[in-house]
Order: structure tokens, then sequence, then C-alpha cells
């Protein structure tokens, strides 16, 4: 495991790190579509032919990406004795014979360091308390975080502390919890790593090292795999079917302070006879929380299964099929039709609770937290405003990220307009189809009328119904908030 540096020693590592441009966007451009090390790709021998020449920026590669030993004599003609003596004080290195040998892979993320297990590492499967770096889940879930001022935050099953680093920037007070020992010794040394002093790492089970706190905010990415056994402690957990997440949204709202929030990855299950979005209102009933679940992804089960083998286990002819009959057995005997994946946020809020549920395949490749909490926002307000006419005393105004798209397809006069699409160019992916009206209704939307002057305005120019242009725009408006692409605040009221 590596240990922690003192300041010193940790100004001194960084200031070769730069000096070589050993950078998130230098490795980037090297890894192209963050190509890792990987033995079943079977890309190492390209990977390290890339970085082949004697270079300080090669060696940081060949020694903490592709996880690669190096004769100690080259290492010496590249860096000074005293940075190699740290390296092996801070057992990031490990002497092997006449070569240095890394302990842990190192990746860039902004200004910040991020040391994990060994990419290649992480392959053999067969180390139960491995901790991995910056996986696809450990991506979605930073994109999804709300970035707030906050005055304490729980980063809950943290693996090498990623989320915690990130959140130490924008909170008074990070927590860092694990039930594996070295993912609690890999986030204290990446604390140290980065000078950041006000995370605490602890080891223990769920929310047990923390029973008597709360959080303004809880970020997990937990051990949410659906396995009949537990193998990986970062991926698998003891629980039957989706349990364990279900266990972690029931017990979060008491450690959330009124107001706070928590977000997660999760997977869950659909069974025979039971709507997935029931499954999970069972689960948000009598939290005192908003909640809000966006379905990223389905997989049927023998497809679940196969995928989930692949990930967790080496490969074996005869164990694979072994394994696939018992986890195809495992789902059957539940009646477990469909696995779902995304992600899941709650607000602990007083008072009567709402539930809101997307389905979403694809989700922003960019960061998208503030979306969320905006989306918490107008449905609240939308919630608050109880009828019609207090929605028409709003100054609703379309959001700056909405376009409108028309669609035309050859017709017997040339091109003919097939259809209008409203889109969001920020924030969560949403289209709808609009008609010429509608389109335009909209666009009139500026903040500076209310929206019962909007509609009284339209009703004079169509030849309808006053009452039924009224109902249509209203209903029009609730959507298109409650999907972000209108905006509104509640009116000043005395």
């Amino acid at each position: 495991m590596p240990t922690p540096l003192p300041p010193h020693d940790t100004s001194y590592l960084r200031q070769h790190l730069v000096q070589a441009q050993f950078t998130e966007e230098r490795l980037r451009a090297l890894l192209v579509g963050n190509e890792f090390p990987s033995r079943q790709l079977r890309n190492l021998p390209r990977l390290t032919d890339r970085v082949a020449s004697p270079t300080a920026f090669n060696l940081w590669v060949r020694w903490f990406i592709l996880g690669l030993e190096v004769p100690r004599s080259q290492a010496g003609e590249l860096f000074p004795s005293q940075l190699i003596d740290l390296l092996l004080r801070a057992r990031l290195l490990a002497v092997q014979g006449d070569c240095l040998a890394p302990t842990a892979a190192l990746l860039p993320y902004g200004d910040l360091l991020i040391a994990s297990d060994p990419f290649l590492r992480i392959e053999d499967h067969n180390s139960p308390e491995i901790v991995i770096g910056l996986n696809a889940t450990t991506w979605l879930l930073h994109r999804f975080a709300i970035r707030r001022p906050a005055r304490s935050m729980l980063d809950l099953g943290c693996g090498c502390g990623f989320h915690a680093l990130v959140a130490a920037r924008h909170s008074h007070q990070v927590v860092a919890t694990d039930i594996n020992p070295r993912a609690v010794e890999f986030a204290r040394f990446n604390a140290s790593l980065n000078g950041l002093t006000n995370i605490e790492c602890i080891i223990g089970n769920l929310f047990e090292p923390v029973a008597d706190r709360v959080f303004d905010l809880i970020l997990s990415n937990p051990p949410f795999f659906i396995l009949p056994t537990r193998h990986l402690i970062y991926c698998g957990n003891p629980m039957e079917l989706d349990h364990f997440c279900r266990l972690i949204v029931k017990q979060a709202p008491r450690y959330l302070s009124e107001g706070g929030f928590l977000q997660m990855m999760c997977e869950w299950v659909e069974v025979r006879g039971q709507a997935w979005r029931e499954r999970l209102s069972e689960w948000f009933e009598g939290t005192g929380c908003d909640a809000w679940a966006i379905k990223n992804y389905t997989v049927d089960p023998d497809r679940y299964g196969e995928q989930r083998i692949r990930e967790t286990t080496a490969y074996g002819p005869d164990t694979d099929t072994a394994r696939y009959r018992e986890w195809k057995a495992y789902y059957e005997s539940r009646d477990v039709v469909a696995v779902h994946g995304g992600i899941l946020a709650l607000r602990r809020r007083t008072g009567g609770n709402w539930f809101r549920f997307n389905d979403i395949s694809s989700l922003p490749e960019y960061p998208f937290g503030d979306a969320i909490w905006q989306g918490f926002e107008l449905r609240d307000l939308l919630e608050s405003l109880g009828g019609d006419e207090a929605l028409l005393e709003l100054k609703p105004r379309l959001s700056p990220a909405a376009r409108l798209h028309q669609r035309f397809h050859p017709g017997q006069k040339g091109w003919e307009s097939q259809s209008l699409e409203l889109t969001l160019a920020r924030g969560l992916p949403s289209t709808v189809q609009v008609q010429p009206q509608v389109a335009e209704f909209v666009g009139r939307l500026d903040g500076t009328r209310t929206l019962r002057e909007l509609v009284d305005e339209l009703a004079s120019q169509v030849p309808t119904d006053a009452a039924q242009v009224r109902q249509e725009c209203l209903a029009v408006t609730r959507v298109l908030m409650e999907r972000g692409f209108v905006l509104a605040e509640a009116p000043n009221r005395p």
C-alpha cells in the first residue's frame, strides 16, 4: 500500500510530474479513447511501443499507467536519486532485482493525482480487496454530482477516494468511508498526495462509521452488481438481488440534513408481474425525501450474467459454463425478467414528497449536476402552485439551452415540413415534438410577461375557444418546465 507523504515530499513529486508534462491532456492524446492496458484487448505491446523512447514522460507512463518494471539504471539516467528514494519510501515503487516495479497506478485528473491498484492487476479478478481507479461508473457519478457549497459531504464506499477529493474543493468537511481497508488507505494516500487536509478516511460498513453525523451531500458508487455470490468487494455485496441498494436508500435519509442530497449509482431488478417504477417507489416510500430515478439501461438476465462473468472472473471454458448456469438459475428462481441500471437522487425535505422517473438511454458526457438541482427546483415550484391560477401568474422564460429543430422530407412540391422538435443543448437530454403554434407560443416566453398575458394574447389570435387554448398552453408549460425547457421562479407574495 502507498504511504502518505509529508507536504514537502508531495510538492517535490508533483514538481517532477509537471516538468515531465505527465498531465491529463497529454495522456488523453496518448491513450486515445481512454485505452488503458488490458490483457483481454492484448494492447500492452502496442502501448509499450508508443512510450519506448527514454524520456521522463514515457517513464512515468511505463510505471504508473502500463504497470511495467523499469531497470533501475535507466531510471537513474532520467530521475535524480532523491526522487527515486521518495517513490520507494512512498511505496509507489518496489525493488525487483535490478528493476523498479510500480505498486500502484497513478492517473492525473485536472490538478488532482489519483492512485489506485495497477490496471492489469484489476483484470486478474483474484484479489477481493482490489481498489479500482476511475472507471465508467466513477465518471458518471462525477458528472451527475451536484456541486454546491456544503458544510459536510460523505463519500460512501469511497474506493480510491476520487469523489471525496473533488468534493473537498466545495465542502468544509469531507468523510470517506469504505468496508475495504485497502480502499481507505488509498483514499488517505490520495488526500495527502493532493494536499487536501479536510478529508477524514474511516473503515466501516455503510453508515456505521458516521452514526452520529448528518451531511449536506452523500455520493455513493456502491457495489451494486446483482450476483449470486460475493467475490470482489468493489462490485459485489452479500445481499439478495438489489436489496443492498435498497438498504442504502432506506438508511441514507437519517444522515441527511434538511435539503441534503443523496446521489448514487444503482442497479435494480424487474421481477415478473411488477413494473420497475413500482419497485423503486417502494424504496422511496417513508424516506421523507423527494426522489428522482433516471433509468439509463436495461439488460435481460442472460446477457447480464454473461457480461458480469466477463467483468468479474478470469476466463476458463469449463468454469465459465458452470458460472453461467449457476447465475442463470439464480435469476430464474427469483423471477427476474430484466436488470435496469441508472442514477438516483434523493433530497430530504419536510412535507409531502414527490417521486419522479425518467428513462434516458444516453446521459451527457459533460457535468449535469446543475440540471439535477434545477430539476428539483422546478418540480418543487410546480408542486407548490396547486392550481392553474397560480401557474398563470408566473413569468416563465425559455431556457437558454433550448433549441428548435425543423425536419423536412421530399414532397411533390419540393421540401415539406415533417416535424418540429424542441431539444436541450445542455443538461439532461430531452426531445419534445411540437406543433408550429406551440413553438411560436413557447418562443414568446421571455420572462417579462405573465403566462396569463401570453395565453390571452394567443387566444385572441387563433380561431379556437379561449378555454381550450388556456388548457393546452397550461399543459404544455407544465411539461416543458418539468423537462427543463422552461424556467420560472415563484412570484413574490406579501
